[in-house]
């Protein structure tokens, strides 16, 4: 069955922060690492085919350097699907993206004398039928199928640990992320192989949108806000009204 692919993406950098240290892989594009998000929304319609692969980044290290990270994941990225041709195995290649990143990132830490920066990366990567979840760190990815919001992502934090030992009050810590030193502790991206179906929508963000809109809230944008397009602006105008606290980017997918 042949199937069509609807996407958006939008990125602001809120309402708080001066500079932006979200990016974004979206149909061959992603911002330079001095940026202020998007002017407005990219997008596109398209028969869908393997290969099709869309992330979001958020940079971590301070200064300008989470930016930089970011930047350096999502060009990465680029550069690995221009070269892409037939799979033996998506989980392995998906794993192998993600190291090469992980690289890309420890490789600019040591120009920077060992300075630490970092991202997170939260990505689809559709291949024949199915659609491949991979994510590390707390940037989430959603499929929202028969009015009902599923996480697909695994969120790489100590919010348990937090929360079993009474501690408030405090920004749970990244146990998995972009820019891990392999000698000191191992990556280990989280992947899900997803059949997906006609009508299904794939959420992609940063915790600029979910830090600031609770998942009641993005269920009822996603069922009220029309076309793609729309619905990724109103999901980014609301992060916004609730305060805009961090950097916020959003990809919204849907299948036809």
């Amino acid at each position: 069955m042949i199937h069509m692919l609807e996407a958006a993406c939008y990125s602001h950098k809120g309402n708080v922060r001066s500079n932006n240290e979200d990016n974004f892989y979206f149909d061959g594009a992603y911002m330079m690492s001095d940026n202020e998000g998007l002017s407005e929304i990219i997008d596109f319609r398209r028969f869908l085919k393997s290969g099709t692969g869309v992330a979001v980044f958020d940079g971590m290290g301070g200064g300008d350097y989470g930016e930089i990270a970011s930047f350096l994941a999502a060009e990465y990225m680029k550069e690995v699907l221009g070269l892409t041709g037939n799979i033996d195995s998506v989980h392995k290649f998906l794993n192998n993206i993600c190291l090469g990143m992980n690289q890309r990132v420890i490789d600019k830490q040591e120009e920077l004398n060992n300075f630490r920066i970092g991202s997170t990366v939260a990505g689809l990567y559709f291949y024949k039928q199915y659609a491949y979840a991979f994510n590390l760190g707390d940037s989430r990815i959603y499929c929202f199928r028969d009015n009902e919001l599923m996480q697909l992502s695994k969120n790489h934090t100590n919010e348990q640990y937090l929360k079993e030992n009474g501690i408030t009050g405090r920004k749970p810590r990244l146990l998995q992320h972009l820019g891990m030193n392999p000698d000191e502790l191992q990556l280990e991206p989280h992947i899900v192989k997803f059949e997906y179906k006609r009508g299904d929508r794939f959420l992609i963000c940063s915790d600029g949108l979910t830090d600031m809109v609770n998942n009641f809230e993005i269920t009822d944008i996603l069922l009220t806000s029309g076309n793609v397009k729309n619905c990724a602006k109103t999901l980014v105008q609301s992060a916004l009204e609730h305060g805009g606290k961090d950097n916020v980017t959003v990809i919204l997918c849907q299948v036809h």
